[in-house]
Formats: structure tokens, sequence, C-alpha cells
């Protein structure tokens, strides 16, 4: 068997990728795409993808709605949101399930503004969680995120809610199930309790 000179290596004296030239007999450092390995995405007829053709995850519709978001973001509330879902729901393309207690609603929800601060507190609408409550939801209307969690929740280990989003808290069999927020400074919120 034919030895092979030795490897080429760097400023380090480690070597580099290389690649075997049986023509010439010399070890060859590997550069872009001549002989090292590759990956290419490749559409479903095997041409490349690339800015002419892109691959195609409705990326022409998402452009055109983040156009929209840009050009017109008032009309990016969420009372809008909820429109074209709605819109969505009734056009039979969107599905939709609904969990928790039957029989819809029992009493008015009165939301409220609360202020979630640096000391851990227990969210409700009222001066007190309301009695046998089916779920509360949140609504982040700060610059800031909020956390949530048990009685003793900080920013490092409760959940996040950031700036604009809300989260829902469902509770089945009416069950008492205390919520707890904090804050790296405080934050303006909107809280709604329902039956």
């Amino acid at each position: 068997m034919a030895a092979y000179p030795p490897l080429i290596t760097d400023v380090n004296k480690r070597p580099v990728p290389q690649v075997w030239d049986p023509v010439a007999g010399v070890w060859r450092v590997l550069a872009g795409f001549e002989h090292g390995q590759q990956g290419r995405l490749l559409d479903k007829n095997g041409n490349p993808i690339d800015e002419n053709n892109p691959l195609e995850v409705k990326v022409r519709e998402l452009e055109k709605l983040l156009g929209a978001m840009v050009e017109n973001p008032e009309a990016w509330t969420v009372g809008d949101r909820i429109k074209r879902v709605e819109t969505l729901l009734r056009s039979g393309e969107g599905k939709i399930s609904i969990a928790g207690q039957s029989g819809g609603l029992t009493e008015t929800p009165e939301p409220a503004a609360k202020t979630i601060s640096t000391s851990v507190m227990e969210v409700f609408a009222g001066s007190s969680r309301l009695a046998n409550r089916a779920g509360m939801i949140v609504l982040n209307e700060g610059a800031h995120t909020i956390y949530w969690g048990n009685f003793n929740v900080t920013v490092e280990t409760g959940y996040p809610i950031l700036p604009g989003d809300s989260a829902t808290f469902e509770t089945f069999n009416e069950s008492v199930v205390p919520i707890f927020m904090v804050a790296e400074t405080s934050v303006p919120v909107r809280v709604v309790e329902f039956k």
C-alpha cells in the first residue's frame, strides 16, 4: 500500500478539512462546494430553493399579511383579530374545539384594571376571588412581561405573559385555583373572571 503524504494542518498544527486527490496524488483543502459534504434544499421537482423559487409555506400570504400590519396597525386590534377568527369559522375553513362547563356564562363578567407589582400577588378582578369561578382572563396591557405561577412564583420561575398578550385560566367542577403573578416593575393588566 502506498504511503500518503502528511495531512495539511493549520497554524496550530491541527488537520484542516481536506480530501485526497488521487489524480495529483496530494491532499487538497476542502473549500465550499468543491469536494465537501453539503446540503441543499430542493423543491418537489428537484430545483434548488432560493429567492426566485421559495419554499412554499404560505410565504406570499405571510408577506401580504405582514405588509398589511405595517401599513395599517390599528386594524390589528384584539377586536379586529376576533372578527377575523369569526369570519374564518363562518367560512368553514377554521376548526375550533370548546371545552369546559356547558351552558355558557352564568353571570355577567366584570373586567377590572389591576397592576401587577414586584411583590407576588393573587390575581382576581374584584376585591377577592370570584366564588366558584369557571375561569379568568388576564391581558398584559403594559410594556413589560408579567409572570404567573403558584404562591411563590418569581420572574425566574414563572410562566411569562408578554406585553400585549393574554392568558386564559380555566377551572373545572367549580374548583378553587388561585393564580399568582409578579413582575420586575409595575405592569397594568386587565382581568376578567367568569362563571
